[in-house]
């Protein structure tokens, strides 16, 4: 009997560890291989709001840029105390902290936290740069059994799922010559965790997930000023880490960090925030100053430039990334919704959303001294500050935007213009930087105060 016992009690327990890596995850930056579409077949809500569709909103340690990730039944997201909290209230540098706090999904209950102190001196709290996202800013990514978090001149840290440190590797103390701060976010392939420590080492890092050890580094000054995002293209079949540089666009080996091909035309701007987007076997670079964008089929060797470029055009996006879905991009741009043909680029609509937002009542406020949150300025003020941070998921066929002011704007993702709700959390005016996670029709998002769970309460 004992030995019956004993034998369901792990066979329970190796179904719990299991549950643990199956489900609808959100594993990384934008989901499913970054592509902000959720592969979740369970309905969406399309209006909330402060009293509306809220299952849970759970108070944070500190502010942040950085997205969510959910990992079965846990919500993990970073954050940062104690230096550079707002404006007014800067603070000392020596008690800055960065955060990883795991949650429940269900209750919203924070199960652990762990305080990670960083490496100093880190880039200033002044300027346009580090105020405007914070010093957690990159997402964190996910095997489904272990949790890899990226913080910058502080490192990366490999953690299990019960926040146990596994190592600790760092990828570079420098600053870049803005001292913008740390932006980019992990990826996971094959089991190596790439990193781009380009404002830390102008280096694009391949580590060996289980272990931190070293696999390979492609460092040079094109690096420079890179913040987003990379992705990878035909994993299974002849797989390219694509990545977004002032002026070009780069394919590398993933396995072994060298150079596949390239293109010498691409986002126009000396600096890089928008991730590539995908669609299919072909890539999109978009964002910068000039607003322009590039359309280029990946493959072949070397300079492809002249063979590869499909189209060249406007963008629709300077700093968050648009989504590709069914052949169209989408893309909210200071309250000016976006859809341009993936194939052509061409504009299919371009509508202005009515916005709710107009009385001053219901804007943002500038920072009060001391209350740990930053606050944005008020609209109209600073066209710069109006910009999206937030890029746009897709769940259930509707698009979710969000702005900085905690608005979130819902619309079919269709060629056609529909807006189905303005949504709003008016009780937070902490500011909204980070980009949804969608798992088991659920959205989640962080303000710079709390992580918040929608969905319908039946669910």
């Amino acid at each position: 009997m004992m030995k019956l016992s004993t034998n369901l009690l792990t066979l329970l327990c190796a179904l719990a560890i299991t549950q643990i890596a199956t489900g609808e995850d959100w594993l990384r930056f934008r989901g499913p291989n970054g592509s902000g579409v959720s592969k979740s077949e369970q309905e969406t809500v399309t209006n909330f709001g402060d009293d509306e569709n809220l299952i849970w909103k759970t108070r944070l340690p500190g502010p942040g840029a950085s997205s969510p990730v959910v990992v079965g039944n846990r919500v993990f997201v970073t954050c940062y105390s104690g230096y550079g909290e707002s404006k007014e209230n800067v603070g000392d540098m020596q008690d800055l902290q960065r955060h990883l706090v795991c949650i429940d999904r269900t209750s919203g209950k924070v199960l652990w936290e762990k305080s990670v102190p960083p490496y100093l001196p880190e880039d200033e709290f002044r300027g346009m740069g580090v105020p405007e996202h914070g010093y957690s800013s990159s997402t964190p990514v996910s095997d489904g059994k272990h949790l890899f978090v990226f913080f910058g001149k502080s490192g990366v840290i490999a953690y299990d799922l019960d926040g146990k440190e596994i190592w600790r590797k760092s990828v570079g103390t420098n600053s870049g010559i803005r001292k913008w701060g740390s932006a980019s976010s992990p990826i996971l392939f094959d089991g190596i965790l790439i990193v781009n420590a380009s404002d830390e080492d102008q280096a694009i890092y391949g580590i060996e997930a289980m272990t931190g050890k070293e696999l390979w580094k492609t460092k040079t000054e094109d690096m420079a000023n890179v913040w987003n995002t990379p992705v990878i293209i035909s994993p299974e079949n002849n797989p390219q880490l694509v990545i977004s540089v002032p002026d070009e666009v780069w394919a590398l080996n993933p396995r072994n960090g060298k150079l596949k091909w390239y293109v010498t035309k691409g986002v126009d701007a000396p600096s890089v925030s928008t991730s590539i987007v995908v669609d299919g076997e072909n890539i999109i670079a978009m964002g910068g100053r000039s607003r322009n964008a590039v359309a280029v089929k990946t493959g072949g060797k070397s300079d492809v430039t002249d063979k590869n470029i499909i189209w060249e055009g406007r963008a629709i996006s300077t700093i968050a990334t648009p989504i590709s879905y069914q052949g169209h991009l989408y893309s909210v741009t200071q309250g000016i919704a976006n859809c341009i043909s993936a194939a052509t680029g061409k504009e299919v609509y371009k509508e202005r959303i009515p916005s709710s937002l107009n009385s001053p009542e219901m804007r943002p406020t500038d920072s009060q001294p001391g209350d740990g949150v930053i606050r944005l300025a008020p609209p109209g003020g600073n066209r710069r500050r109006a910009r999206n941070y937030s890029s746009p998921v897709i769940a259930d066929g509707k698009i979710y935007q969000f702005t900085r002011d905690g608005t979130c704007y819902v619309l079919t993702a269709k060629p056609e213009y529909e807006l189905l709700a303005t949504n709003q959390f008016l009780a937070d005016t902490s500011g909204f930087n980070s980009t949804p996670a969608i798992s088991n029709g659920r959205i989640f998002i962080r303000s710079n105060q709390h992580l918040y769970c929608i969905g319908a309460k039946t669910q």
